[in-house]
């Protein structure tokens, strides 16, 4: 069975691909005169939006970009309705590629300067959307205890959202499909490749962002342990990779120098074999959906603090996110807030009342194979499954009412059901790696909604793997307890 979906759902992800604003080469020259002079790499000036066609989980159908987001991404209209990151070259901020105006800030380190405020459509827009004067809401007093680790966990995922923000425009990108695997000839030389065994993608950023996350984090804690998806072993045999991976680290505030950087990215090994249930690690996943980054599609910056095996910081960052600011943060029994891709958090920010919230359906659906498609967010409520070679096998609402569609990763699945756009996301696996994982489910839980395992336990991260009785079941806050009951139902056999 097929199923379609209500516009105010809306999960339309196929889109063509966008053209190379730039070759890897001179991305790659212009990073290294950063990395080796400290200039900040000349921005080509292009618009960094989903491309035409694309539409994030819970965008309406041909509507327009919310307001909400010109404010919280700190960006600009751009030529055509695009939106265009403030990145400045040398003095002048880039609309597009057909105008230009002056701005006031020089790139710093590769980040950008945040406006908070200001006259023209940034300011107004920005005030509008915070309901206020765009101040933040409480300065991290929420956090109680956590509140340096919030703003540390903040901080370092809105750094490496900018590295990704600069980087995405002057890739190539491939077509879209399902699943997470592409082929060797979906990848720009130099700046991806794929790991063997598993043909999924890893590109320049992701080794970018782990060695500047793990150097800004052993500053500021260098008592903590760190555990990272990669590692520094294909960057000592791929010279292209490593220098294009070091130049943009360095241009964002990471080292400069190559062994240096490789030892930050291989702290992410310090957890290999070991127990972290008695200590303070801090799990990152630099690109949660690497593929979802080289389509031009969804994918996250996920970073978590884990003490004694449990999550009590969650940060999970969009950087292309059109509905809500971009970068949610969680802190254990406290909440989440929201941040902008630039400045200062948590932001003034409620998120509003779903559309699928607001019906009521009589579930489970019948139990029929054949019939007439169902909707999404109509007929059920709308949500979410990984892996999709399990989408037979899943059905909580009914053979017709099969997940809706969202690439690329599982932390875009939590950050949909925690930001109210899906009732809930089936894991349907039981073996899993911590760095997928750690940072969704608390955020999911501080969303106000249910995150657990397919027994409804709690769900702690002993290692750099873990296993789940029954994989992992999440629920948004407006999920019903009936919802939640036929999710739980439909995990796999423990």
């Amino acid at each position: 069975a097929t199923s379609s979906v209500s516009p105010a759902v809306g999960t339309a992800l196929s889109h063509r691909p966008r053209p190379m604003a730039r070759s890897s080469a001179a991305l790659l020259a212009a990073a290294g005169a950063a990395a080796a002079g400290g200039v900040a790499a000349r921005s080509a000036g292009h618009a960094f939006a989903s491309p035409p066609g694309a539409r994030l989980l819970g965008t309406p159908s041909g509507g327009s970009r919310s307001p909400s987001h010109a404010a919280a991404t700190s960006v600009v209209p751009g030529h055509g309705g695009g939106l265009v990151p403030c990145l400045s070259t040398g003095g002048a901020l880039l609309l597009g590629a057909t105008a230009a105006v002056a701005v006031s800030s020089v790139l710093r380190r590769g980040a950008v300067k945040h406006r908070r405020r200001g006259s023209g459509v940034q300011g107004a827009a920005g005030r509008a959307a915070r309901g206020g004067g765009g101040s933040s809401s409480d300065d991290g007093a929420w956090a109680g205890g956590l509140a340096a680790e919030v703003s540390a966990a903040a901080a370092a995922v809105q750094r490496a959202m900018q590295l990704c923000a600069a980087l995405a425009r002057d890739m190539k990108t491939v077509a879209p499909s399902l699943g997470k695997e592409m082929a060797a000839t979906d990848v720009t030389t130099g700046m991806a490749y794929i790991k063997p065994g598993d043909s999924t993608p890893v590109t320049a950023a992701d080794f970018a962002i782990q060695g500047l996350i793990s150097t800004m984090l052993q500053e500021q804690f260098p008592n903590d342990y760190f555990m990272g998806e990669e590692d520094a072993h294909d960057l000592r045999s791929n010279e292209e990779l490593c220098a294009l991976a070091l130049a943009l680290s360095a241009k964002f505030g990471g080292p400069s120098e190559r062994e240096a950087f490789l030892k930050a990215v291989d702290r992410g090994l310090e957890q290999n074999g070991s127990n972290s249930r008695t200590k303070r690690v801090w799990v990152l996943d630099p690109i949660d959906g690497t593929k979802g980054f080289m389509t031009g599609q969804s994918y996250v910056i996920g970073l978590a603090l884990l003490v004694d095996g449990d999550a009590v910081v969650g940060a999970m960052g969009v950087p292309n996110e059109e509905l809500n600011p971009p970068l949610m943060v969680a802190a254990k029994g406290r909440g989440l807030r929201w941040w902008p891709l630039q400045g200062d958090g948590p932001l003034t920010y409620e998120v509003p009342v779903p559309t699928w919230a607001q019906k009521e359906y009589e579930l489970p659906l019948a139990a029929a194979s054949e019939g007439p498609a169902l909707t999404a967010g109509e007929d059920y409520p709308p949500w979410l499954l990984s892996p999709q070679s399990a989408r037979s096998a899943c059905r909580p609402f009914g053979p017709l009412a099969p997940a809706s569609e969202l690439c690329c990763g599982a932390m875009i699945k939590y950050f949909a059901v925690a930001a109210g756009r899906a009732a809930g996301f089936v894991q349907f696996e039981q073996k899993l790696k911590t760095w997928d994982h750690a940072c969704g489910l608390i955020c999911v839980q501080e969303s106000g909604g249910r995150a657990t395992d397919g027994i409804d336990r709690r769900v702690l991260f002993p290692d750099r793997s873990f296993e789940v009785a029954g994989g992992v079941v999440c629920s948004s806050r407006w999920a019903t307890p009936e919802a939640r009951a036929l999710l739980l139902a439909s995990a796999p056999p423990r």
